[in-house]
């Protein structure tokens, strides 16, 4: 493998040899080797299937906005910040996916039967139907145990009973969803304009149980996470070479040794280019064109001498 230092050194002294009087600056071939090393992760990425190039980032944290902040920042949906540099890959692939695992506590409920129904009154309960959760604390022991749900609505829920019980459930009645260990909810990814249309299909309801994300800039925001306690998310991007953050140049180039050579010939055909370009037409960012080169162009009215010639017939007349 290849460092960036090596890959520039050996641009730079190819190019030598091909002009005594001009030099690319280091500084440009540098950035040049930059980009060209995310055009190759990129090409890798979205041709094989590879994870060379994904990080994991277990915490991202979860911003829960109080107000509305112009740009990017709409109150009534959560947020993150893009924890660092990502390829810029078509349809946001360069996040890979976003997902959390959700701990569920036991909460204080009230209880109602009518028959062999139950349904259970559980503010913000997050659950869908075919959950189960375990019911305790009921001094009517038929509502103690574990049950399969149907969902009512976002506050409630319904299970059979066996008993006919009497209604309400006294005691201390409490709930909490049974769940397997380190399984993860993952988000599904949208977009802002998509997104307004999600609320027209029961299927497609942003909730906690089938959350949604988009991209927005260097912000990722959040649906379905609005009245929950998520505080972070796990977040898989394919992370690029930013350009513009300091790196050591001696570190190993994460590319296979093809894609090297690939850079190379691509850096040199760059620096070719613009060792053609005439010295005193190269922008280095100053004003180099004085005034006077500078073309000056005149218009002239075709009006005036219509309207002379216009006044000239009249007085003949």
């Amino acid at each position: 493998m290849a460092t960036l230092r090596q890959l520039v050194s050996s641009v730079d002294i190819q190019l030598g040899q091909l002009s005594d009087d001009s030099k690319v600056p280091i500084t440009q071939l540098y950035l040049w080797g930059m980009w060209l090393v995310n055009k190759y992760r990129s090409y890798k990425y979205q041709t094989t299937d590879s994870g060379a190039y994904l990080t994991i980032l277990p915490s991202v944290a979860v911003t829960v906005p109080t107000a509305d902040v112009s740009p990017d920042i709409i109150s009534a949906e959560n947020y993150s910040v893009l924890p660092q540099a990502i390829l810029d890959i078509e349809g946001d692939r360069g996040i890979d996916y976003i997902s959390y695992s959700r701990s569920y506590s036991i909460a204080s409920v009230a209880i109602t039967s009518a028959g062999t129904v139950a349904t259970v009154v559980h503010a913000d309960h997050g659950f869908t139907s075919g959950d189960e959760v375990v019911i305790a604390g009921a001094v009517e022991t038929e509502y103690n145990g574990r049950f399969t749900i149907i969902v009512i609505d976002e506050d409630s829920y319904s299970y059979t009973v066996a008993g006919g019980p009497a209604s309400p459930a006294t005691g201390a009645p409490t709930s909490v969803k049974v769940i397997n260990a380190g399984v993860a909810t993952r988000f599904t990814r949208t977009t802002a304009k998509m997104a307004t249309r999600l609320n027209y299909s029961l299927y497609e309801v942003p909730s906690l149980t089938n959350p949604y994300w988009y991209r927005h800039g260097n912000y990722i925001g959040y649906l379905g996470l609005n009245k929950s306690s998520v505080t972070t998310v796990e977040v898989g991007i394919i992370t690029a070479f930013d350009p513009f953050d300091p790196h050591d140049i001696d570190d190993n180039l994460d590319i296979l040794t093809e894609y090297a050579d690939e850079i190379f010939k691509d850096m040199i055909e760059l620096g070719r280019f613009a060792l053609l370009i005439p010295s005193d037409r190269v922008n280095d960012g100053s004003n180099v064109i004085e005034q006077e080169q500078v073309p000056q162009s005149r218009t002239t009215s075709v009006n005036k001498d219509v309207g002379n010639l216009f006044n000239n017939q009249q007085e003949q007349q």
